[in-house]
């Protein structure tokens, strides 16, 4: 036994040592213990607060859950946009086929995944026109909201609480590729950003009464893609991942109701 100083002085040696030759004392079981802990503390939702008291809720929240069905072509980039910053700043969690890039789950595994996850779920037809002459009509789009529906049918439980928003470029552009869709409410966008954050705020209005006005939303859009180019470069900005822009917003969403509460 040695004396209270001896001690001390080995105790203290002990937490200046450099920290990799801590980890070389760690047991082996105590090496797995924390792998676990790391993986399930990245594992644990992140709460993202949108205006009013809004929160954009973590992936596995089914009554905040915003399937999208939608093109991911260029020419659709400024509409998609405008869509994932509408959805979060209502306070709702969008959910995307592309946010998820692992190659050995196959893309209709995924998206009836996301389906599945989600209460809302908003399937935009305008793309599916063929592009080129003698070019196929686009299907993907309609199929997915055939999996859509027959979720809500023949679901149980909260899968018969799905509800759908259609969206279009033209009026009656649905009649031409989805006859079977007459008598539903398809709101049409006009392919205008302002008028994709209108519709889509406006059907959010029917099920939170606390969403911002769409002049606000749209000012903020504004706001925030002006900065976003401004941080980032037009290259990056341009080419940023689905997965980032969607970050990126829910970062400024946070800081505009960090605002509001000061």
């Amino acid at each position: 036994m040695g004396t209270d100083g001896e001690l001390n002085a080995k105790v203290i040696k002990e937490q200046q040592e450099p920290l990799v030759h801590k980890k070389k004392q760690l047991h082996i079981q105590d090496v797995q213990c924390l792998l676990v802990m790391s993986w399930f503390i990245k594992k644990m939702p992140v709460y993202h607060v949108g205006l009013k008291g809004n929160k954009v809720m973590p992936e596995n929240n089914f009554n905040r859950n915003v399937f999208i069905n939608c093109p991911f072509d260029d020419d659709y980039k400024s509409l998609l946009r405008a869509l994932l910053f509408t959805i979060i700043h209502c306070g709702y969690n969008p959910r995307i086929s592309l946010e998820n890039a692992d190659s050995s789950q196959s893309r209709l595994d995924k998206i009836q995944g996301l389906i599945q996850a989600s209460k809302y779920s908003i399937h935009d037809i305008s793309r599916c026109k063929a592009a080129k002459k003698n070019e196929f009509y686009r299907m993907n789009m309609p199929f997915e909201i055939g999996l859509d529906f027959g979720c809500k049918k023949y679901g149980n439980g909260e899968l018969n609480s799905k509800e759908i928003l259609i969206l279009a470029a033209e009026q009656y552009q649905y009649k031409k590729a989805l006859s079977d869709l007459s008598g539903i409410d398809i709101q049409v966008h006009n392919g205008n950003a302002e008028e994709m954050i209108r519709k889509v705020r406006d059907w959010f209005y029917t099920k939170n009464k606390n969403v911002e006005q769409p002049t606000t939303i749209w000012d903020d859009y504004n706001v925030f893609y002006a900065d976003l180019y401004k941080c980032l470069g037009d290259k990056n900005a341009n080419n940023m991942s689905i997965l980032e822009f969607v970050d990126k917003v829910k970062e400024y969403v946070t800081s505009l109701r960090t605002q509001v509460n000061s």
